[in-house]
């Protein structure tokens, strides 16, 4: 199978599968982990985006907040 068959494979995958795939990938090049309470943390934000995908903010907008309210 060439990467190029692997990746069309992969893309195809469910959202979740693909998330999961990616991690496991991820992993097995920079392994890190989260305690219990980055864990919550991090779930939470996720949980929160899913919720409200368009409340993101790019970075550029948020450096242009902080530098317009200096």
């Amino acid at each position: 199978m060439t990467r190029t068959e692997l990746q069309q494979q992969a893309l195809a995958l469910p959202e979740a599968e693909r998330l999961q795939l990616a991690n496991a990938l991820l992993e097995s090049v920079a392994p890190f982990s989260l305690n219990t309470s980055e864990q919550a943390k991090a779930d939470r934000a996720i949980e929160a985006y899913r919720a409200n995908p368009d409340d993101i903010r790019s970075a550029d907008e948020v450096h242009g907040r902080i530098a317009s309210s200096s």
